[in-house]
């Protein structure tokens, strides 16, 4: 009965549109009578999901380096404390960083596939929040230098590596936060020598700055000014002990208080010019701006492209953070004994209410891990960072973080009193996971970014028009279960670009925000089938797919 609702309703609703719009009858019917086929094929087919007869393998990365790493990582968090200080929790990194398991070069955009390893086949080892110092360390400082970064820059970063020196990030500012998206009021003022680095209010201060108080570097991010001309948002080095850099530690955590978190203010920190990160864009000594290429302006996607990185290693992570939970509740499982009547007993790991779903969240782990990989190979090879692909990139931030934590807290229900042993893998553990889904910009953020930008697509009547278009053509698409859960997305953006065409400007960012239900289950959807069509393009028809289609793409958003 609740297939037939989810059909009929949106179908009814399509035709009325339709009717409303002007389309001709014929072919009002022709629409008809595909959705009438998609609904007997729907309702009448065999049931496309059966559980697999072989135990789903989780692929692990095993790379020597990455074995090495994670070797080396074991062995010196053995020796930290239950709640290591700053310091001691810091000198894992350095120790980490002279170990060599990544060069410099390794940073490189073009050059990354050992750092994404790493975050796949090492996260799940680093404990106390060592996951974002690595995450810190790699990708958003010393990957901003090596590719933002001039010649001498590069080279100054090797022996940064070679000392073990740490550095910091700073992008993230009070008067924004992780929920606000990107606002930067730090200025880089050139003032005819130096180049000034200001936080001019309150709110210009930066914000849950990690690894901010053991840090020798950071890369700050600033608006820059020179000779009275407004450049936009670059990138500086600056040293971090310099006169007038105010750190502030944050109030403690729940966990990971091994980690320090700061605020950080600039007091008219005066800087060389040449900190300026200067690889595409720089001033020089007389403060005139310059690019390396005439043909290629500094934008800020350029310096985003740390973001970008971090949330693909983000997304790797967390299947790597979830990979190892499910690892532990199979241990634990497998050795529970059920009662199964008078002198019987069953491994609680063959019970179906543990096996099925321990099997489906694998197949699901290794459906992602293969979206994961492609979208790492197409940040490396593709030669100018697409709208596309950042678009790509937000879908796997958004749908695997949330994935892997909502899949936690099913699995912690499943297993009963072992959830609140102290060596299970729940408890505060799998915060990080939250943390995840805050860096490098707040999934609600890219949520209601990935709207926006959708909608804009479908502006004006003939915009509206081809959404209504695009609802029945889900169908021939798609002629199945999942056509209708396309069709459903479709209908929704046109309600949303409907609602929104009907206020004025002022009314705008109210009537937006009322609808933010709506939105995120828009978005939800779209990263769903941005992932699934990447994936279905690129491998033949497996089991994961096949659970992927039935267990997550065609179900209710709330099962998800």
């Amino acid at each position: 009965m609740e297939t037939i609702k989810q059909i009929l309703l949106p179908t009814i609703a399509t035709l009325i549109i339709i009717a409303l719009f002007g389309i001709t009858v014929p072919t009002t019917l022709f629409i008809a009578t595909l959705i009438a086929l998609t609904l007997i094929s729907t309702l009448t087919s065999k049931p496309g999901y059966v559980r697999s007869t072989k135990s789903v393998q989780v692929d692990i990365v095993s790379n020597p380096m990455v074995q090495a790493f994670v070797s080396d990582c074991l062995e010196l968090q053995e020796a930290l404390p239950e709640e290591p200080s700053y310091e001691r929790h810091a000198e894992v990194m350095r120790s980490l960083i002279r170990a060599g398991h990544l060069t410099v070069d390794d940073l490189k955009r073009s050059n990354s596939s050992r750092l994404f390893d790493i975050h796949r086949g090492g996260a799940f080892v680093l404990n106390h929040g060592l996951d974002v110092r690595v995450a810190v360390q790699l990708n958003l400082f010393g990957g901003s230098v090596a590719n933002l970064g001039c010649p001498e820059q590069i080279e100054w970063l090797e022996g940064v590596w070679s000392r073990g020196e740490l550095g910091c990030f700073c992008l993230t500012e009070a008067g924004a936060g992780v929920l606000s998206g990107l606002i930067v009021e730090t200025t880089a003022v050139f003032d005819g020598e130096s180049i000034i680095i200001n936080s001019p209010t309150e709110s210009s201060k930066k914000w849950w700055i990690s690894q901010g108080l053991t840090a020798k570097w950071g890369v700050v991010i600033a608006q820059l000014v020179s000779n009275g001309i407004e450049h936009g948002i670059h990138a500086f080095i600056v040293d971090m002990k310099s006169e007038g850099v105010i750190i502030e530690d944050m109030n403690r955590k729940t966990d990971f208080n091994g980690l320090d978190n700061v605020s950080i203010s600039f007091d008219n920190v005066a800087i060389p010019v040449d900190n300026m990160l200067s690889g595409i864009s720089y001033l020089d000594q007389s403060g005139d701006y310059h690019t390396r290429d005439p043909n290629v302006e500094f934008n800020f996607v350029i310096v985003a492209q740390r973001l970008l990185s971090g949330r693909i290693g983000i997304a790797g992570a967390s299947l790597g953070k979830l990979s190892s939970v499910v690892a532990e509740v199979e241990k634990f499982t497998s050795t529970r004994l059920l009662p199964t009547g008078r002198n019987k007993s069953k491994a609680m790991s063959e019970m179906p209410f543990i096996r099925d779903k321990l099997e489906e969240v694998k197949a699901m782990i290794n459906f992602y891990t293969k979206y994961v990989i492609e979208i790492e190979h197409q940040y490396q090879t593709i030669e100018t960072i697409s709208n596309e692909l950042v678009h790509r990139i937000a879908c796997a931030k958004i749908e695997i973080v949330g994935y892997c934590i909502t899949t936690i807290e099913m699995l912690k229900k499943k297993v009963g009193s072992f959830a609140l042993f102290e060596h299970s893998p729940f408890g505060t553990k799998p915060d990080s996971l939250y943390v995840y889904r805050f860096a490098e910009g707040d999934s609600s953020v890219l949520q209601q970014k990935m709207v926006r930008d959708e909608l804009k697509t479908f502006r004006g009547t003939n915009g509206l028009l081809s959404l209504v278009k695009s609802i029945p053509m889900s169908f021939i698409k798609y002629p199945s279960a999942t056509g209708m859960q396309l069709a459903l997305m479709q209908l929704s953006k046109l309600k949303l670009a409907i609602t929104m065409s009907r206020v004025g400007r002022e009314r705008m960012l109210d009537v937006w925000l009322e609808n933010h239900e709506l939105i995120s289950n828009i978005a939800r959807r779209m990263a769903l089938f941005t992932i699934y069509e990447e994936v279905i393009s690129k491998h033949s028809r497996s089991h994961e797919i096949n659970v992927f289609e039935h267990r997550v793409l065609c179900s209710p958003l709330g099962d998800i």
